[in-house]
């Protein structure tokens, strides 16, 4: 039997052992032996970074989506021809901003087959709301809307109105995304030559989402993306923006009994940010054609409706969406909803180093006002950004000359 191997991210502690039922199959139909091996997200890109340098590792991985344009840029990757995107689907089978993701802005190549799907939106407990006066459903999606509904639950004396992931974490940047672009702006100019965070659209949504400050008690500043979770989980927080995860968190008992029959989805003010992960086949393999049938295995309608809930996440393809639970649960309206008219990043070959400096920035500037609630916000916003900016103009200006 020939040897295929395949790396995958660690969605949960039972990554291999969910995938080897599924695996099985495609080894039957194809003779071969698919050997898998699991990384953290944590570890992960050092890992795919490496394969990428020394031309070796696996013949297929899975990748954060907003990871393609690095890797693409290396020339470590199969780009997909015709037949083989033909093959998978084509783009009408898939959601848009999974999609588009496997592209660079303005180049033709397609690097990368959409395997998984995730979404910011917001988890309200209708419980919470209710004491504070609101019935259901609660409109969310309108910027206005959300911190109205906000200043409600402060005013009717909740705890803590909102728990929002603001340390170590990407979701600074997925988060502040859905207000950027609600306020017209944008991360990144069409030609690729200039950052667009800075301008003054871009700035009123910053504005407006470092504002929400002033609904995060003291308890809830400072969180990870677990720790958010857990206090919105646990009964502690009336709202929180997430992904489907922590549906999942909350049926594993992870953090202990959840009263999940409170627990509402909403779609998020702004345009929601859809991310997840691809699927790439290596220059390196010595196996394409086996390697490329892998992945249209695993794209597949059967395959996505049975592994994207124990990945904690959710399908890329249309048809897997129409399924339960994501078609008769009433938590994934919303959710499928954001998905549908969700947005992904516009990237090209440097997006990768322009998300890692944002990412930085963002969560510094969640810290210092955090520290001092009083600061003049624009001031704060001129100090981080505006350096940046230049930094990054400079680099994407030059790149483009060569």
């Amino acid at each position: 039997m020939s040897d295929l191997e395949l790396s995958v991210m660690a969605h949960s502690p039972t990554t291999e052992q969910d995938l080897r039922p599924i695996l099985t199959k495609f080894e039957n139909q194809h003779h071969v032996t698919v050997k898998v091996r699991v990384f953290s997200w944590e570890s992960g890109w050092t890992e795919l970074v490496k394969f990428a340098l020394y031309g070796h590792g696996p013949d297929v991985s899975e990748i954060g989506s907003t990871w393609v344009s690095t890797l693409a840029a290396t020339n470590a990757l199969h780009p997909l021809g015709l037949r083989e995107i033909a093959a998978v689907g084509g783009r009408y089978a898939f959601l848009h901003p999974s999609w588009q993701s496997c592209y660079l802005t303005g180049e033709p190549e397609m690097w990368a087959v959409p395997w998984l799907s995730n979404v910011r939106v917001v988890f309200y407990r209708a419980d919470h709301l209710q004491q504070a006066g609101y019935g259901e459903p609660v409109l969310l999606r309108l910027t206005e809307q959300f911190e109205r509904v906000l200043a409600q639950l402060q005013q009717a004396g909740e705890a803590v109105p909102l728990a929002l992931a603001t340390q170590n974490t990407v979701n600074s940047l997925h988060n502040a995304a859905m207000w950027i672009w609600g306020a017209g702006g944008h991360f990144i100019g069409l030609n690729g030559k200039e950052v667009r965070f800075n301008e003054s659209a871009a700035r009123s949504g910053l504005r407006a989402y470092f504002s929400l400050q002033r609904f995060i008690a003291r308890t809830a500043q400072g969180l990870n993306d677990q720790e958010s979770d857990r206090m919105f989980l646990q009964g502690q927080a009336a709202l929180t923006i997430s992904d489907p995860g922590l549906l999942h968190t909350a049926a594993s008992g992870e953090v202990g009994p959840v009263n999940t029959s409170q627990i509402r989805t909403a779609l998020p003010p702004g345009v929601p940010f859809v991310g997840g992960s691809n699927l790439v086949i290596w220059r390196h393999s010595h196996q394409g054609k086996l390697a490329f049938e892998l992945v249209k295995f695993l794209t597949s309608q059967a395959t996505q409706v049975a592994y994207s809930t124990h990945a904690r996440s959710l399908p890329v393809r249309l048809d897997a969406l129409s399924n339960p639970p994501f078609s008769t649960d009433p938590l994934y309206k919303s959710i499928v909803e954001a998905l549908k008219s969700g947005r992904s990043y516009q990237v090209n070959r440097l997006w990768g180093m322009v998300e890692e400096r944002l990412i930085a920035e963002l969560n510094q500037i969640w810290a210092e006002i955090f520290t001092n609630p009083e600061i003049d916000l624009d001031a704060l916003l001129d100090q981080h950004l505006q350096p940046l900016a230049e930094r990054l103009n400079a680099v994407l200006s030059s790149a483009a000359q060569k």
